[in-house]
C-alpha cells in the first residue's frame, strides 16, 4: 500500500515539475477593481494548502491527508486612499457534526477584519481597529515562509491575531514599531530594517543583501487581574544573494515560571525553482523539547504556486515521534 502511494505521489507531483520553466520573481498579482480618483479600491486574495503527512510514534503510525489553510480575503481603500480595510475568512476549520460519530462539517471563521487610518502621508502614523495579526513576531507572510508551519518555539511563544487597537508605522533610519492594545493584553514590536530587501517574504530572491532585526514584547492579562503571562523576544530575518535565515529567542514569566523557546530557519536558492531548507527549534517549558527538520522546496511560480517537502522529528525525554509530508500552496 505505501509503494502505491509513492508511485501516485510522483505521478502527481512529477508534471508538476516539467510545467516550471523559470521562477517568477514578481510579487503576487490580486485581483483588483480601482476608482478613477484612487479614492476606492478593491482587491482579492487567496491561500489554499493541502497536505499530506506520514507520522510514526512507539505507539503508531499514522497517515492523514488534511486541508491545512483555505483562505479568502478582500482589502481596499474607501473614501480616501490613506482609510483602508481588510477582511479574511478562513475555511480550514472542521468540527464534529452533532452525535454522528466521525462526521464533521466545515465552518467559516472570520481570521482578520480591521480598518486601518493613515495619518501621515510618509506612514509614520497609523492607527488600525479590528482582529488583526500582532506586532510580535517578524512581518514574514504565512504563505512565504520556508516551511509550511511555524517552528516549536513560535507555537509556544508567540501570538497569532487579537482582537483591539495598534498603532504602528516607519520611523527614520529604517526603523518601524507596532504596539497594540487587544483582549489578551498589550503587545509591541520594534524593528530595524537594513537594505532593501522584502522583509515579507522568507526567501532570498534577488541578489541582494540585507536583516531586519525586531525587538518584541507582550505583557498579558485579562483586565481583572494583574499581568501574570509576560513575555520578551528577540527576532531577525537575513539575506545575502540566495541565502536566507529567519529566527527568533523568546522567554516568558509565566506565574511563577521562566520558560524560553529559540529556533530558526534557514534556505538556499540553488536554481530559480529549487531551495533546500533546515530547521531547529528549542522550548523549555516544564521539560525541553527539541525539533529539527530538513526539507526541499520548489517555487513552480514562486510562492503562488510551490510544492514543500520535509522530514523531520522531534525529541522531549526520547527520539520520536518523527513525520514525512508533502504540501500545495496556491496563491493569489
Amino acid at each position: 500500500m505505501k509503494k502505491i502511494f509513492a508511485y501516485i505521489l510522483i505521478a502527481f507531483i512529477w508534471p508538476i515539475f516539467g510545467f516550471a520553466e523559470k521562477l517568477e520573481k514578481e510579487k503576487p498579482t490580486h485581483f483588483a477593481i480601482k476608482s478613477d480618483d484612487n479614492k476606492y479600491s478593491l482587491k482579492f486574495s487567496g491561500l489554499l494548502q493541502t497536505l499530506a503527512k506520514f507520522e510514526k510514534s512507539q505507539e503508531k503510525n499514522d497517515f492523514d491527508f488534511s486541508l491545512r489553510r483555505a483562505r479568502l480575503g478582500m482589502s481596499g481603500s474607501i473614501l480616501d486612499p490613506m482609510l483602508t480595510f481588510g477582511v479574511k475568512a478562513a475555511f480550514e476549520k472542521e468540527i464534529p457534526l452533532g452525535f454522528s460519530e466521525g462526521k464533521k462539517m466545515s465552518i467559516v471563521q472570520l481570521h482578520d477584519y480591521y480598518v486601518d487610518l493613515s495619518l501621515c502621508k510618509k506612514d509614520r502614523f497609523h492607527l488600525k481597529a479590528g482582529k488583526f495579526a500582532l506586532p510580535f513576531f517578524g512581518k514574514v507572510s504565512s504563505s512565504k515562509t520556508q516551511f509550511l508551519d511555524p517552528f516549536l518555539a513560535q507555537k509556544g511563544f508567540g501570538f497569532d491575531s487579537g482582537i483591539g487597537v495598534m498603532v504602528h508605522g516607519s520611523l527614520p533610519k529604517d526603523f518601524d514599531y507596532g504596539l497594540a492594545v487587544v483582549q489578551r493584553g498589550l503587545v509591541g514590536r520594534v524593528a530595524y530594517n537594513h537594505g532593501n530587501i522584502d522583509v515579507t517574504d522568507a526567501v532570498a530572491y534577488a541578489d541582494d543583501a540585507g536583516f531586519s532585526l525586531g525587538v518584541n514584547g507582550a505583557l498579558g492579562t485579562d483586565y481583572s487581574t494583574k499581568f501574570d503571562d509576560n513575555r520578551a523576544g528577540v527576532d531577525y530575518l537575513a539575506k545575502y544573494k540566495r541565502f536566507s535565515s529567519n529566527g527568533a529567542f523568546y522567554y516568558q514569566r509565566k506565574e511563577k515560571d521562566n520558560n524560553f523557546g529559540v529556533g530558526f530557519d534557514a534556505g538556499y536558492l540553488l536554481i530559480d525553482h529549487l531551495e533546500p531548507v533546515a530547521r531547529y527549534s528549542m522550548a523549555n517549558t516544564k521539560k525541553a523539547q527539541h525539533e529539527a527538520a530538513l526539507g526541499l522546496n520548489y517555487y513552480i511560480i514562486g510562492h503562488n504556486l510551490k510544492v514543500q517537502v520535509e522530514g523531520g522529528a522531534s525529541i522531549t525525554d526520547k527520539f520520536g515521534p518523527w513525520h514525512i509530508q508533502t504540501d500545495l500552496q496556491l496563491a493569489f
